[in-house]
C-alpha cells in the first residue's frame, strides 16, 4: 500500500528517544522530534501524524527516485549487492564481454567489395599508404628505368586495370562496401631485376614485377592476372588484416611465456607454440586471403577487357615450384587454384563480363571508323 512506503520512510529517519501514543500507522515507540523537512500539515491532520512535543509532522522526503535511488540502495545495501553479484558474476560478465565483442566487431568490421565478405580490421585507413610510403624509403630496389618498354608495357596494363576497378567501385557505391583506404592511393607499377619469377605488392597501391616474370608469361592477359590479383589484395585489406594476426600471435608467445615462467617449467618453447598457432590459424587464413584476391583479379581484370581464362594457366606454373603442401604453405598449390578458378562461378561470372566489354569495345571502334 502506498502509506506503508511512507511508514518504511518515516521509520527510518526517526530517533527512538521518546514515545508517541498518538500515532494510527507507525509503530508507537517512535518519535518526529528528529524529522527535518516540509511540513505536511494535510497528512497530519487526516491521519493524526502527531508530534509529541509540537504537535506536527514534518516529512523531509517521501521516496527516492532514479540515480537517487539507486545511489541509496547501493549505499544502504553493500552486502545485498555484493551476494548478488557473487550469485550472477557469470552472467554478467558474459553479458558484459558479449557486449563488448558486438561493439568491437560494428566498429572495426569492413565489407570487402566484389567478394560482400566482412571481415575485421584494426588498422585505420591511412594505414595501408604510410606503411607502404616507409618500405620504400627503407628498401632499395633495382628497378628499371621508366622508359624501358618492359616497363612502359606493365604500366599500361596496370593504369587499364586501375581505371576498371574504379569504375567497378562507382558502380558499387549502394553496397556498403569499405572504399575509404583506396583514398590517396599512388598506384605505382614498377620492374625490378629479379631472375626469379614473382610478384608482390605493398601497402599503398604499389606492385611490383620480376623481369624474371615477364620472361616467364609473355602475354598481356598473363601479366594481368598477376597485376589483378595483387590488386585484389589492396581492395580487401589482407595486408591490413595480417597485421591483426600478427597482433594476436604475439600477444599469445608473451603470454606463453609469462605462464611458462610463473610454472617454472623448463621445456617451455614460445617458438613451438607461434610455429603451430601458424600452421592452425595463420596459413589457412593465408590461403582462404589468396583464393579471395584470385576471385577479385579474375573480375577486374575481365572488366579491364583481359581474357580471365588465361587465369589458371598462370597459377598452376606460378606454383608449381612451391615446396612443401598447403598444410605448411601460405599459398595454395597451384594446381588447385586452377582447378577451382577454372571451374568456379566466378569464371563464369567474369567471363559474361569479358564478352560485354570486348563487344562494347567492338562498337565503339565501328562508330570510331
Amino acid at each position: 500500500m502506498w502509506y506503508s512506503r511512507i511508514s518504511k520512510l518515516a521509520t527510518s529517519s526517526i530517533s527512538k528517544n521518546s514515545t508517541c501514543k498518538n500515532h494510527p500507522i507507525l509503530n508507537r515507540n517512535a518519535c518526529f522530534s528528529g524529522l527535518v523537512g516540509l511540513k505536511s500539515p494535510s497528512i497530519s491532520s487526516k491521519y493524526g501524524y502527531t508530534n509529541c512535543t509540537k504537535n506536527v509532522l514534518v516529512v523531509k522526503h517521501y521516496h527516492n527516485s532514479g540515480v537517487h535511488k539507486w545511489y541509496k540502495n547501493v549505499l544502504e545495501t553493500p552486502k545485498r549487492n555484493f551476494e548478488y553479484y557473487q550469485q550472477n558474476k557469470f552472467l554478467l560478465c558474459s553479458v558484459l564481454t558479449g557486449v563488448v565483442i558486438v561493439r568491437v566487431y560494428v566498429f572495426f568490421s569492413e565489407k570487402i567489395p566484389y567478394t560482400n565478405r566482412t571481415h575485421l580490421v584494426f588498422a585505420p585507413p591511412y594505414w595501408d599508404k604510410m606503411v607502404g610510403d616507409s618500405y620504400f624509403e627503407r628498401v632499395q630496389l633495382s628497378t628499371l628505368s621508366e622508359e624501358h618498354p618492359d616497363s612502359v608495357r606493365v604500366k599500361m596494363i596496370g593504369e587499364q586495370i586501375v581505371e576498371a576497378l574504379e569504375s567497378d567501385l562507382k558502380a558499387m557505391q549502394n553496397q556498403n562496401v569499405s572504399v575509404d583506404h583506396l583514398v590517396g592511393f599512388e598506384w605505382k607499377f614498377i620492374v625490378v631485376h629479379d631472375p626469379m619469377i614473382s610478384v608482390y605488392s605493398v601497402p599503398g597501391g604499389k606492385i611490383i614485377l620480376s623481369t624474371g616474370f615477364l620472361k616467364k608469361f609473355d602475354s598481356d592477359a598473363e601479366i594481368a592476372t598477376a597485376i589483378a590479383h595483387e590488386v585484389g589484395h589492396a581492395v580487401a585489406r589482407h595486408l591490413a588484416n595480417r597485421y591483426n594476426m600478427w597482433m594476436l600471435v604475439s600477444t599469445t608467445r608473451a603470454y606463453f611465456r609469462l605462464a611458462a615462467s610463473k610454472l617454472k617449467t623448463v621445456d617451455h618453447n614460445p617458438h613451438v607454440v607461434s610455429k603451430w598457432f601458424k600452421i592452425l590459424f595463420q596459413y589457412p587464413r593465408w590461403r582462404r586471403q589468396e583464393s579471395e584476391a584470385d576471385d577479385i583479379g579474375l573480375l577486374v581484370m575481365a572488366s579491364a577487357g583481359y581474357d580471365p581464362q588465361a587465369a589458371p594457366k598462370v597459377y598452376e606454373i606460378f606454383r608449381t615450384s612451391s615446396p612443401g603442401t598447403d598444410f605448411y604453405d601460405m599459398h595454395p598449390s597451384g594446381k588447385k587454384r586452377a582447378k577451382k578458378l577454372a571451374r568456379g562461378k566466378v569464371m563464369k561470372e567474369a567471363s559474361s563480363i569479358y564478352w560485354k566489354v570486348t563487344e562494347t569495345r567492338k562498337k565503339n571502334d565501328l562508330k570510331d571508323r
